[in-house]
């Protein structure tokens, strides 16, 4: 539960952590165009080149938290520019509730780490 994971850290008092998933469920997933769960991701490695601007490698694993929650540190943060949040902004910014977001979901490790 994450109300559980938050006291443990909470209560680390030799906190030093980068990123760290917080969700109770942690998932993989292939993003193997062959994969059968493909046509769910359809999207995925066209909204990895706009966030990376690069390929993403066809047989790719992802490794994610669901549900997005996650603490990162202020390094972490930073170490991305400006314009690198500014254009995932740009991304979701279109809707309440747009598919991107699933994406960007899978992407939190690799945007922080």
């Amino acid at each position: 539960m994450v109300i559980n994971n938050l006291y443990k850290i909470i209560n680390d008092t030799e906190l030093n952590i980068d990123f760290e998933f917080l969700s109770e469920y942690l998932k993989i997933e292939s993003l193997d165009l062959r994969c059968p769960r493909y046509w769910e991701n359809q999207n995925i490695h066209k909204n990895w080149v706009r966030v990376f601007g690069e390929e993403c490698k066809n047989n790719k694993v992802i490794f994610f938290g669901a549900g997005a929650q996650f603490i990162v540190s202020k390094t972490k943060i930073l170490k991305n520019s400006k314009e690198f949040y500014a254009n995932i902004i740009k991304m979701l910014e279109y809707a309440n509730d747009p598919m991107e977001g699933y994406d960007l979901e899978r992407f939190h490790k690799y945007i922080f780490n």
